[in-house]
């Protein structure tokens, strides 16, 4: 059985059209993903911060 341009299986007036959208990352779930990336590090023995990081980014030595 060949369908047509005009043969559908359902008629139009008993189908609906459902749109599927994904959003973009917000910054609460990156936020989530370093704290989570920190605490395996923690975990890991690293502390995932050392005082080199903070010379560089302008702490006090």
């Amino acid at each position: 059985m060949e369908l047509g341009a005009t043969t559908a299986f359902y008629p139009l007036h008993r189908c609906k059209t459902i749109y599927l959208v994904r959003h973009a990352q917000g910054i609460h779930n990156v936020a989530g993903e370093k704290a989570a990336k920190k605490a395996q590090q923690a975990a890991a023995g690293g502390t995932g911060t050392s005082t080199d990081n903070k010379n560089k980014s302008g702490g006090k030595k």
